[in-house]
């Protein structure tokens, strides 16, 4: 039996920014009826009128507005989770998994909630890196490390060291606020101890060697 879709009524949704259509699917003996909810940028696509007279469709553009329809759900659903806490795209992607949605539904969506804006990783890997250097005084490599957990991309996290920052004045704040100068003025196991300790923060030997530099001109 061939299989016919006729959309019954188009509604725009109390939001404004989503249509609801309500799809009827017949063999000419069985019938059944689904409801789909597009945004309008996805009504405008599927090439549908606003009308009060049913319209047939084909099987693609039925198949195309259900897609769009999960692709509007998880849209949403970002939306909810991205007010709760940042994300980066593959972390809110792997969340929408997690709740149900289809792998390539998530990735459609969450590209599309960074093209409207709603997802900036560089703007908040950068935020992240001042938090982490001014606040926290790690070390480049520490950073990176963070930003990695993070899900960041590589671009991105190299895009957060664009801007000018002072590891080893960072490295000297982290020395004089928390070990003090004396482990490298005593030597031996207290020094390999103190470097040991920068290293785990992300300073570099050159940082360590610059900011002893500067304390002792600070002295």
């Amino acid at each position: 039996m061939i299989m016919k879709f006729f959309v019954e009524a188009v509604s725009p949704n109390a939001d404004g920014d989503t249509v609801e259509l309500n799809i009827l699917i017949t063999d000419g003996e069985h019938e059944q009826r689904e409801k789909f909810n597009v945004s309008a940028e996805q009504f405008s696509a599927l090439g549908l009128k606003i009308s009060g007279e049913a319209q047939e469709i084909e099987r693609d553009v039925f198949e195309m507005a259900e897609t769009y329809s999960k692709i509007t759900s998880a849209v949403k659903k970002g939306i909810e989770l991205i007010a709760f806490s940042q994300n980066t795209k593959k972390g809110l992607a792997k969340k929408l998994i997690s709740r149900g949605f289809e792998k390539e539904i998530c990735i459609d969506a969450v590209e599309y909630l960074e093209k409207v804006g709603y997802i900036d990783e560089r703007a908040q890997a950068e935020m992240l890196t001042t938090e982490l250097t001014e606040r926290k005084l790690y070390g480049r490599e520490r950073i990176k490390n963070e930003l990695f957990k993070k899900e960041f991309s590589r671009d991105v996290i190299d895009s957060a060291f664009d801007t000018e920052i002072d590891f080893d004045e960072i490295c000297a704040e982290r020395i004089k606020n928390t070990m003090g100068i004396e482990p490298f003025i005593e030597g031996g196991n207290a020094r390999k101890k103190a470097f040991a300790t920068l290293l785990r923060y992300g300073f570099s030997f050159e940082n360590i060697k610059n900011a002893l530099e500067i304390i002792k001109n600070e002295l």
